[in-house]
Order: C-alpha cells, then sequence, then structure tokens
C-alpha cells in the first residue's frame, strides 16, 4: 500500500469508530436508502396544487403597460405638415396649431395603451416556480428509522 492511501485508510477508520451508534455490522437503511432523509411528496403550498399561480408582471391582467407611450396609447411626434416648426409659410400651421408637434396613435401598441404580458403570454397565469407546474414538490425529512445517520444494524 502506498503511504497517502494508508493514511487515508486509517483516517476512514478513526472517523468510523467516532460516529455514535455506528459498528462494523451496520446496513444501509432501508427507508432512507442510507442518506438519513426521506422524501415525502405533497401537494404544492403554493399553488395548492393547481400548478399555475397568478402572473407576478401582469397580476393576471394578462396585460402589460406600453412602454413607448406609457398607457396613454398616444404619442408625440413632430408635425410632418410643418416639419415641427410650428409655422407654414410664415403663419402658423393649422395642423399643429403652433406647437410643432401632433398627437398619433401609438405604433407599439396599436393605440390601446396595453400589450400582451410578455412572461404569461396574455394567458395572466404562469406555471409555479415552487413546484416547477407539477401541482406537487418532494420534501425531505429526517429518516424515522434510522435516526438520520443513513445506517442500521445488520439483521
Amino acid at each position: 500500500m502506498t503511504r497517502s492511501f494508508s493514511l487515508l485508510f486509517s483516517c476512514i477508520v478513526f472517523i468510523f469508530m467516532l460516529t455514535p451508534g455506528l459498528s462494523a455490522q451496520d446496513c444501509t437503511c432501508d427507508q432512507c436508502s442510507g442518506t438519513g432523509w426521506e422524501p415525502k411528496e405533497e401537494r404544492c403550498n403554493v399553488c395548492g396544487g393547481g400548478a399555475k399561480i397568478t402572473c407576478i408582471r401582469c397580476n393576471g391582467k394578462g396585460t402589460e403597460l406600453c412602454t413607448f407611450c406609457f398607457e396613454s396609447g398616444v404619442v408625440s411626434v413632430y408635425c410632418s405638415s410643418c416639419g415641427g416648426t410650428g409655422k407654414l409659410n410664415n403663419e402658423t400651421c393649422g395642423t399643429c396649431q403652433g406647437s410643432g408637434k401632433v398627437n398619433e396613435p401609438c405604433s407599439n401598441c396599436d393605440g390601446r395603451g396595453r400589450l400582451p404580458c410578455g412572461r404569461c403570454g396574455a394567458s395572466g397565469t404562469e406555471d409555479c416556480t415552487m413546484c416547477f407546474g407539477t401541482g406537487w414538490k418532494t420534501w425531505k425529512y429526517p429518516c424515522s428509522k434510522c435516526g438520520q445517520t443513513g445506517k442500521m444494524p445488520c439483521e
């Protein structure tokens, strides 16, 4: 045996001897498969087992605010008649009344002020983030048979 392997083996034996409740005759716990934890599948406590939750972006509405027009449905653009100067042939532009700007329907949201929600696809719901849309969650509890050691006396 090499020196490093011998040292490693000695350390493992030493740790094994110091671990309370374990002996050379201990076997792997059949209830937890030696992990010390028991998986239990339960209905998700976030979605109640329904697998869907209210979309956090649109709050269940299915639409979100248009960032171009800030929900007004219109945008202010330079007047095409006067080029934004407010004057046409040294007179006040009749299209924009001299302001140089006119309001037009927002081209991003077609004047509606809102857009379909990009997170939930306009449904208003999304997969539950706790159970990943399954409705069930696997929780791990300390093994009641081996006391969380993962080992049991061999029979």
